[in-house]
C-alpha cells in the first residue's frame, strides 16, 4: 500500500492517486485564500497604513478598515465603532459639456478648472467615484487690496479637493456642504494669518459634477442659472438686506453710507441708542439670533430685568399699538417676545444667574469685548474654561451652547488683539478674511449654498456682482461660445467683472455605458478659418501678408472684431468665406471664391501650435469655435469634417 501510494499509482485499490489529491488541495487554498483576500479589500482608492493601529485608514473619509475581519470603522468619543461599507462606485461619464469663460476687471481674480478630477488626481487625491466632466468656477473681488483675494485663489482647491475625495458615490447631496464647509475652513485660515487677515474678498464657486450644479458665495456676487427660465440662485450679502442690515446692528456695528453705497464697519464706542420706526423694530426682534438679543437684555441678567424688559419690548410691538399694515408682523413678534421669556425663565431656573449673564455676554457682545485685556497666552485658557461653564445649559437649549462655543472657539482662533482702527468699512456683511470685523461678530462667512440637478437642455450660469440682468441677456446672444460672450459683455455693459459658464444636458441613453459604442477621435479634421494678427511688442513690426499692411490693433481690439463676425456668422453662418475674405490675415484667405480661408485636412502633430490644434480638433462637424487667443493671433475656425 504504502509503495503504491508514494508512487502515485493506486493499482489494486481504489480512489484517487495522491499526486492529484493534493493538487487539488492547493488549488482549494488558492482559492479560499483568493475569496478572503477579496471579502477584506477595502472599496475604492486612498486608503493607507495607519501607523499605530496596523489598519487601513482613509483620511478623507476618516474611515479606518481592518483587514482581518472586513469591518469598517470610525473612532467616536475614545472608540472605534462600526459602520457600514462605504458606497464607493467608478464615477460615470455622464452626457454633459460644460464651457466656461471669464472677464475680471485689475484687482478682481478668477480660476477656471475645466477637469478638476485631473487637478486632484495629480495631487494625489482620490477622485476616480466622481462623475465626469467635474468643472470648478471661481471669482473673487477684493476688499481692503489684493492680498486675501489672492492668497484665497491660490488655496480654495486644497480645501475643495479632500472633501469631494471624501464625498460617497453618488452623494451629490453634500456637494453644497463641500463648497461651504471648504469656504468656511479657508476662512478660518485666513483669519489666523498675520499678512492678509485685515484683508478680505467676495468669493463665489460654481461646481459641476455630472449633471449636479452646487454653488457658493459670500459678499458682493449674483449668482444667476437661466434654463429656459432665469432665476437667481444665490443673492449677494449687503447691508441694504433688511435681514443682513438686523445682523449688523444686534451684533454692535454700524451702517454708514460712503460715496452712495452702504458700508458695514465696527463701533469704536458706545454710540447711542437707535431710534427706529415699527416695521424696523419689529424685524429686529424677529431677526435676533438668541433670546437676550430679542429682549435687548445687557450686563447682569436676574428675573427682575428679564421681566422689566419683556413689558417694554412686549408693549412696543403689541398689534393694538402698530398700524394696520404691521399687525400681522406684531403678532409673530410678539410670539418671539414670548418664546425668548420662557426660554431664559427656564436657564434662570437649571442654573444660576452667574451662567445665565456668561450666557448673554457670549451671544450678544463682541468676541473682542469679552475677552479684553487678556494676554494670547491666556486666550485659550479663559475660552474654554467659558465653554465648560456654558455646558450646564445644554439640556435646555443645546442649539445655544452649540452657538455660543463656536463663538468662543472662533475668537480663539482669531485671537483678541487691539486691532487698527483706521481700517476702511466695507461695503458686504459677509466675506472672506476682514479679521478685525469678524472678531467683533458685526461681519460673518456664512456661505449661501445652492444644488440644481440640471435637466436635459441647455443652461447658462452667471456669476457676477452687477448688472446681472443686462449680463445675462448679452451673454445669451452667444450661447455656447464663453469666451466671446464675455467678451461683448464686457465691451457693451461697461467691463463688469464675470464668469459665464454654458453647460448642456443630453439624454441619457438606455443601453449600459460598458456597451455604448465608443466615439474615436478623429486623426485629421477638414478646417476654415479666420485669423487676426495683434500687436504685442510695439518694437516689433507685424505685417499683414494678404494686404501688405502693417498691424497696429491691440489684442482687445482683435478679439473684438471676431466677436462681432461670429455674431454675424450666428445669423448667417454661409458667410464664412466672405468674412474670411474681410478680416482674415492669414495667407488661406489669398484663395478665391468659396475656398477662402480654407486650410485643408489638418492632421494631429503637423507642426501646428499644439494650443490651436487642440482648437481645430475640439470642434464638432458643421460647427465654428469659440474666439480664441493663439500666440499672436485671434482665430475662428469652422470643422467641415
Amino acid at each position: 500500500f504504502s509503495e503504491a501510494m508514494s508512487t502515485g499509482f493506486s493499482e489494486g485499490w481504489g480512489g484517487t492517486p495522491l499526486w492529484q489529491l493534493k493538487e487539488q488541495q492547493e488549488k482549494l487554498r488558492k482559492q479560499v485564500q483568493e475569496a478572503a483576500e477579496a471579502v477584506h479589500k477595502p472599496v475604492g482608492d486612498g486608503w493607507i497604513d495607519h501607523p499605530t493601529s496596523g489598519w487601513l485608514f482613509h483620511p478623507y473619509r476618516q474611515l479606518f478598515f481592518q483587514p482581518s475581519t472586513g469591518e469598517y470603522l470610525v473612532y467616536t468619543e475614545g472608540r472605534h465603532v462600526p459602520v457600514p461599507a462605504p458606497s464607493v462606485r467608478p464615477g460615470v461619464e455622464r452626457p454633459v459639456t460644460v464651457a466656461a469663460d471669464r472677464w475680471t476687471n485689475p484687482g478682481d481674480l478668477c480660476v477656471l478648472l475645466k477637469d478638476l478630477k485631473a487637478t486632484g488626481s495629480q495631487l494625489k487625491f482620490p477622485m476616480g467615484h466622481l462623475d465626469s466632466p467635474c468643472s470648478k468656477f471661481c471669482l473673487f473681488e477684493p476688499l481692503r487690496g489684493r492680498t486675501a483675494a489672492e492668497w484665497c485663489a491660490r488655496r480654495l482647491h486644497s480645501k475643495i479637493l479632500p472633501r469631494l475625495a471624501g464625498l460617497e458615490s453618488g452623494d451629490h447631496k453634500k456637494l453644497p456642504d463641500v463648497l461651504r464647509l471648504a469656504m468656511e475652513q479657508l476662512d478660518k485660515d485666513l483669519c489666523a494669518e498675520q499678512d492678509p487677515s485685515f484683508s478680505g474678498c467676495s468669493a463665489a464657486v460654481g461646481l459641476v459634477v455630472g449633471e449636479h450644479l452646487a454653488v457658493a458665495s459670500v459678499g458682493r456676487f449674483h449668482v444667476v442659472l437661466d434654463s429656459g427660465a432665469r432665476r437667481p440662485l444665490l443673492r449677494p450679502h449687503l447691508p441694504s438686506d433688511p435681514k443682513e442690515r438686523d445682523f449688523v446692528r444686534a451684533a454692535g456695528g454700524t451702517i454708514d453710507t460712503l460715496k452712495g453705497q452702504a458700508v458695514v464697519r465696527r463701533r469704536e464706542h458706545d454710540e447711542g441708542g437707535e431710534v427706529l420706526d415699527d416695521e424696523a423694530f419689529l424685524r429686529r426682534v424677529l431677526g435676533a439670533a438668541d433670546p437676550f438679543t430679542a429682549l435687548a437684555i445687557k450686563g447682569e441678567v436676574s428675573r427682575e430685568t428679564l421681566r422689566s424688559q419683556y413689558r417694554k419690548r412686549s408693549l412696543l410691538c403689541h398689534p393694538d399699538k402698530v398700524p394696520g399694515e404691521l399687525r400681522e408682523l406684531a403678532e409673530q413678534a410678539f410670539v418671539a417676545l414670548d418664546t425668548a421669556l420662557q426660554q431664559i425663565e427656564r436657564m434662570l431656573e437649571a442654573t444660576s444667574p452667574h451662567v445665565v449673564t456668561d450666557m448673554c455676554a457670549v451671544l450678544t457682545k463682541p468676541a473682542a469685548v469679552i475677552f479684553a485685556g487678556l494676554e494670547a497666552g491666556k486666550l485659550a485658557t479663559a475660552g474654554n474654561e467659558l465653554i465648560d461653564k456654558l455646558k450646564v445649559l445644554t439640556p435646555i437649549d443645546p442649539d445655544m451652547v452649540i452657538l455660543a462655543r463656536a463663538k468662543i472657539e472662533g475668537a480663539i482662533a482669531l485671537g483678541c488683539s487691539d486691532f487698527p482702527t483706521n481700517l476702511e468699512p466695507v461695503p458686504v456683511t459677509r466675506a472672506l478674511g476682514l479679521r478685525d470685523l469678524k472678531a467683533h461678530g458685526v461681519v460673518r462667512c456664512a456661505p449661501s449654498t445652492d444644488l440644481v440637478e440640471l435637466q436635459p437642455g441647455d443652461h447658462t450660469l452667471l456669476i457676477t456682482a452687477e448688472k446681472q440682468t443686462e449680463l445675462m441677456d448679452c451673454v445669451q446672444e452667444l450661447r455656447g461660445f464663453p469666451r466671446a460672450a464675455c467678451l461683448r459683455a464686457a465691451t457693451k455693459l461697461g467691463n463688469p467683472t464675470c464668469v459665464t459658464a454654458f453647460v448642456t444636458v443630453g439624454r441619457p441613453k438606455n443601453e449600459p455605458q460598458a456597451k455604448r459604442a465608443k466615439v474615436e477621435k478623429p486623426v485629421r479634421v477638414k478646417i476654415r478659418q479666420i485669423m487676426v494678427q495683434f500687436v504685442t511688442d510695439p518694437a516689433k513690426k507685424v505685417m499683414d501678408p494678404v494686404r501688405r499692411k502693417p498691424v497696429v490693433r491691440t489684442k482687445h481690439e482683435a478679439e473684438l472684431l471676431l466677436v462681432d463676425a461670429l455674431l454675424h456668422l450666428q445669423k448667417t453662418p454661409s458667410d464664412f468665406a466672405v468674412l474670411a475674405k474681410q478680416l482674415s490675415e492669414c495667407e488661406s484667405a489669398l484663395k478665391g471664391g468659396a475656398n477662402c480661408g480654407d486650410l485643408g485636412w489638418v492632421s494631429r502633430n503637423s507642426g501646428i501650435p499644439a494650443a490651436l490644434e487642440s482648437v481645430f480638433f475640439a470642434i464638432d462637424v458643421g460647427r465654428i469655435s469659440d474666439v480664441a487667443v493663439v500666440g499672436g493671433a485671434v482665430f475662428l475656425a469652422l470643422r467641415e469634417a
